[in-house]
């Protein structure tokens, strides 16, 4: 049986070689309207976001990918504000804080953990 995390992991990494300077183009981009490019961000910081959120301590009832879930949103968030510049240096802030915030989810359910 393979390991859902591990698989996750693998996939994102081969997305997360695009280079500084061609990421930031791209996020500019991004933030004018173009889906393409947002996407491209999006995929390029996906590694980033999954790293930080498996760095950060576990909240009661979080899985490592109920962790990412919750990185990504936050990735997504920071892709459209243009308000932040340094893309990389919101995730490390906000993404900790997110996960202390968030109520926790099994990944593919609709119910909190939280016995509710």
């Amino acid at each position: 049986m393979t390991d859902p995390l591990a698989t996750y992991l693998t996939e994102v990494e081969g997305l997360s070689a695009m280079p500084w300077p061609e990421r930031q183009r791209r996020l500019n981009e991004a933030r004018q309207g173009d889906e393409e490019a947002k996407r491209s961000v999006i995929e390029a910081y996906l590694l980033d976001a999954a790293r930080i959120a498996l760095s950060c301590p576990d909240p009661p009832g979080a899985s490592d990918l109920g962790k990412i879930q919750e990185a990504n949103l936050v990735l997504i968030d920071c892709v459209e504000d243009a308000s932040i510049p340094d893309l990389l240096a919101a995730l490390k802030e906000r993404i900790p804080r997110r996960l202390k915030s968030a109520p926790h989810r099994r990944p593919g359910s609709d119910e909190e953990e939280d016995g509710h």
